[in-house]
């Protein structure tokens, strides 16, 4: 078995913000697959990725990270046009999933009314998905859904267990 390794946008966020240049920052490094990671809605819906790094993700394994800081999944507008921006990005990108964070006010049925390959992703320290228990239950209550593992925000809650892993 091949171990994909992959790197994401969001490793680069401090020190760039437009995702055109952090995919050239990424490029240096020998990975199977790159994430774009959108900590903001309107950062996804303002992005047009340059034709350079669209034949570069094309090569690649490619998820998207849904945004999680500016938007309530749910039926609003907000929501609809991130989704649908989403989608547009996920099949230009010929993209393997959608990563989201489950946060307590998020109904992620309105995913199922998209094409998408889901999956739902632990969180860190500060909120959310922290217990394997509180993650079973997110994906029970969407059995369509796949499950990231984020070791990093594993990491931060509690490394004896996470190097255990």
């Amino acid at each position: 078995m091949k171990n994909i390794i992959c790197i994401s946008t969001g490793s680069v966020y401090k020190i760039e913000e437009d995702m055109n240049k952090k995919l050239e920052l990424l490029k240096q490094f020998p990975c199977d697959g790159i994430e774009l990671n959108f900590a903001f809605a309107r950062d996804l819906k303002d992005f047009s990725i340059n034709q350079n790094n669209l034949e570069f993700l094309r090569q690649k394994r490619i998820t998207i990270h849904a945004p999680w800081k500016d938007i309530s999944y749910g039926r609003n507008p907000n929501c609809k046009e991130t989704l649908d921006t989403l989608r547009k990005l996920y099949t230009q990108l010929n993209a393997e999933l959608v990563n989201v964070h489950q946060h307590e006010e998020a109904d992620l049925s309105v995913f199922n009314d998209y094409d998408l390959n889901v999956t739902v992703e632990n969180d860190d320290w500060k909120r959310g998905l922290r217990t394997p228990e509180e993650v079973i239950r997110v994906l029970e209550q969407h059995p369509n859904f796949g499950f990231t593992y984020d070791f990093a925000h594993a990491y931060s809650i509690s490394p004896p267990l996470t190097i255990a892993f």
